[in-house]
């Protein structure tokens, strides 16, 4: 427990804790997804209502001002959970790929992967969609969970951590519209 946020050592090298819920869940009920960079979740979740802009004139995290990782204010692990707690970054997602143990399984009644450390301490990441305006894309197939990285290549789009059942894949290397719903799986990067 830190800060009230229950929270796993799955043995990381780099002593990362995960939280043991993704942000804003509560036992037995459906996540919240959020737009990258916004720290409160939409019933519908468009272009037409992102924070930063349309895809065609985003005023933030744009090749002009430089901002590549989202600042402590557009996090929205560190907005509601405090200074401790971030989203997590591209090392973060690669340590857990890399280091842990994957696993398709059913907790509860929702679909998912049980990511498990060497000390067997585990999380379970829910396959949960991403949500496209007030649909949720790919229930129970695919698990989408933001990082706090932009995509430089192309700045409409941030990286997540990606995995479906059907491919059996775990993967960070894709990116979506900023403006999609995705979990947030917050990080306590201290030791």
């Amino acid at each position: 427990d830190i800060d009230g946020v229950l929270c796993v050592n799955l043995n990381l090298p780099s002593g990362r804790k995960w939280a043991i819920e993704n942000l804003e869940c509560t036992f037995h009920s459906y996540p919240k997804q959020f737009a990258w960079g916004e720290i409160v979740d939409k019933k519908v979740s468009t272009v037409d209502n992102y924070k930063f802009g349309k895809s065609e004139s985003l005023h933030k995290y744009t090749t002009k001002d430089g901002l590549t990782e989202l600042q402590p204010k557009d996090d929205a692990a560190t907005e509601i959970l405090g200074e401790k707690w971030r989203t997590p970054t591209k090392e973060d997602f690669e340590e857990l790929i890399e280091h842990c143990d994957w696993a398709w399984c059913v907790w509860d009644i929702y679909y998912g992967v049980l990511v498990t450390g060497s000390n067997g301490n585990s999380i379970f990441l829910s396959a949960g969609g991403c949500m496209d305006g007030s649909s949720i894309s790919m229930p129970g197939e695919g698990g989408y969970y933001w990082s706090n990285g932009l995509n430089v290549d192309d700045p409409k789009t941030a990286h997540v951590l990606y995995f479906n059942i059907i491919d059996d894949q775990y993967k960070y290397d894709i990116s979506v519209s900023r403006a999609t719903g995705c979990f947030i799986r917050p990080v306590y990067p201290k030791k």
